[in-house]
């Protein structure tokens, strides 16, 4: 098991920026291999707040909080 790591506020301003920057180029991105651990930690981490986001909604309603 790995120790998860959050992309930071950094990273993230990093990809935006650079996301940014190939849309109103239009050039191809050039995923590095920092980019693409940084888009994969991202995603996992997205996919983790969805479920929970699920899960605490399935609490309330199980509870009978709307």
């Amino acid at each position: 098991m790995s120790l998860r790591r959050d992309v930071t506020e950094l990273e993230l301003a990093q990809l935006r920026m650079k996301a940014t920057r190939v849309m109103h180029s239009g050039e191809p991105w050039m995923l590095s291999r920092l980019d693409a651990e940084r888009i994969i930690r991202l995603t996992g981490e997205v996919s983790e707040l969805r479920n929970r986001e699920a899960a605490a909604r399935l609490m309330h309603q199980l509870e009978g909080e709307y």
